[in-house]
């Protein structure tokens, strides 16, 4: 079985969408404000893969190569913190 680059592109939009919800909802318990819950989330969601990116040599960054992921990162912070 192949797995296209379609496929992993939509795992690893899932994957940093849950990681930053995730980040987000930790973030809330702590009472944070608005901006440390966006920075936590973003942290938690592209930490590990710059991490990995970094160690194996791979430049750009992914979160840099595409910057949409921030802004999907950010919008699922926000949503995560109308959960109650």
């Amino acid at each position: 079985m192949e797995i296209n680059a379609l496929t992993i592109t939509t795992l690893y939009i899932i994957g940093i969408s849950a990681e930053g919800m995730t980040g987000a909802l930790a973030a809330g318990r702590h009472k944070m404000d608005l901006f440390g819950v966006i920075f936590i989330a973003l942290v938690t969601a592209i930490g590990g893969g710059s991490i990995r990116d970094v160690l194996l040599g791979h430049y750009p960054l992914t979160w840099v190569k595409h910057p949409e992921y921030i802004i999907l990162i950010c919008f699922c912070a926000l949503v995560a913190t109308k959960i109650p």
